[in-house]
């Protein structure tokens, strides 16, 4: 669980075949909004206040991490109440008079791995792979192609898996950044 260092945003990740990947997609939202649970983020120019650590398991999405950042003010009396517990457990970091950091355990205590049988969509993982094809000296401008894998789940259970590539330019530090 980590931030994308150029953005500040926070990005969930995903563990595939031993590598750690940044995926786009929030397999976690539509759990968090059956709950009406409101995290918030604790930087002006962090989009969301949660983000997860997923691992694919034997053709299962599970949730392996999680960090969430909210407030206690009494507009969710099932969300207060959880973080008084979380106080008194010590299990949160407190970031300021009321926004309060809580891990993986405020939403599913005592486990530390959670079958994600809530999701049915598709992630892509950028493979952080490309192959260059043209570098434009003029513009500095580099062409190359990019592989993406897309998997796709009903809930929580693997149904598909598939490759993309596709045709990029960008700057050359950019490349040399993504390869």
């Amino acid at each position: 669980m980590e931030h994308n260092s150029l953005s500040m945003k926070p990005r969930d990740k995903i563990f595939y075949h031993g590598q750690s990947y940044y995926i786009t997609a929030e397999p976690l939202r539509g759990y968090l909004e059956l709950l009406d649970f409101e995290f918030e983020s604790p930087m002006p120019d962090m989009l969301r206040g949660c983000y997860g650590s997923w691992e694919l398991d034997d053709s299962k999405l599970y949730l392996v991490g999680f960090k969430g950042f909210i407030r206690g003010d009494g507009r969710n009396s099932v969300l207060n109440s959880a973080l008084a517990e979380h106080q008194r457990a010590g299990r949160f970091t407190n970031l300021s008079a009321e926004l309060n950091e809580v891990d993986m355990s405020f939403l599913f205590p005592d486990q530390t791995k959670v079958f994600a049988d809530w999701f049915t969509g598709r992630i892509e993982i950028k493979m952080n792979q490309a192959m260059l094809m043209n570098f434009d000296k003029a513009n500095e401008e580099t062409t190359v192609v990019k592989l993406d894998k897309i998997l796709k789940f009903k809930n929580g259970e693997l149904i598909s898996e598939s490759e993309m590539e596709y045709i990029a330019k960008m700057g050359m530090d950019e490349y040399l950044e993504y390869v």
